[in-house]
């Protein structure tokens, strides 16, 4: 097992539970126009085009700002809801920077890793999000800082926002850094364009139809403390 320095984790649904969160602030969404009761229609609807959206963001077919306001665009349109995407896009997102629910065994893991390692999170999210949500979590103080690609303007699987974390926090060996993640298309990709060491949060035990191989693999945050 090679000595680590820096744990670099991903934010959504590895630390923080994304579907949860999203679930949360759509519904809160959804009831400012008296559409709850068609909640689970609606929202299965809406993640079909966030999803997608969002693995174009990777590919680098559409920016973070387009990607804010068409996904509500598309959603208003295929409900016939007579609402501008900015207006839909402001109010959910401030919804959903007030969900800090975690990912089960991160308020756990962090602590022991703290005691041995600079945490650092490198997330696809939006700034306003993730800021927010880490200001307001019970991880805060396990966190030694944060990098967000709408900052940048890069994301993941770029190599250049691993480069800018391993630069800005003083790691000037990137063999002693590791990436945990739940996307393969996104984290281990990303740490392996970068020449960074990977581990791969599987949590529903997917297969990996991908060839992109990472170092280790877990199906829970807590299988870190035997790794590390």
């Amino acid at each position: 097992m090679k000595t680590y320095k820096f744990i670099f984790f991903d934010a959504d649904d590895t630390l923080f539970d994304f579907r949860k969160s999203e679930s949360h602030a759509f519904k809160k969404l959804l009831s400012e126009f008296n559409l709850e009761l068609n909640f689970e229609n609606y929202i299965k609807s809406y993640r079909n085009i966030s999803d997608k959206l969002w693995l174009d963001l990777e590919k680098n077919i559409i920016t973070l700002n387009e990607l804010k306001l068409l996904r509500f665009e598309l959603f208003a349109n295929k409900i016939n809801l007579d609402v501008d995407s900015e207006t839909l896009s402001k109010m959910y997102l401030n919804f959903l920077g007030e969900c800090t629910f975690l990912i089960p065994g991160a308020i756990d893991i962090l602590p022991y890793l703290k005691e041995k390692y600079t945490i650092v999170i490198i997330t696809n999210g939006i700034y306003e999000v993730q800021k927010k949500r880490l200001e307001n979590s019970r991880i805060k103080g396990y966190i030694d800082g944060i990098v967000v690609s709408e900052e940048l303007k890069i994301s993941k699987p770029n190599p250049e926002i691993f480069k800018y974390a391993l630069k800005k926090f003083n790691c000037h060996d990137k063999s002693s850094a590791l990436m945990v993640g739940d996307s393969l298309t996104s984290d281990i990709l990303g740490g392996i364009n970068s020449g960074i060491d990977t581990c791969w949060l599987n949590s529903n035990n997917n297969i990996n139809y991908t060839n992109h191989i990472p170092t280790y693999e877990i199906n829970t945050l807590l299988e870190l403390n035997k790794l590390l």
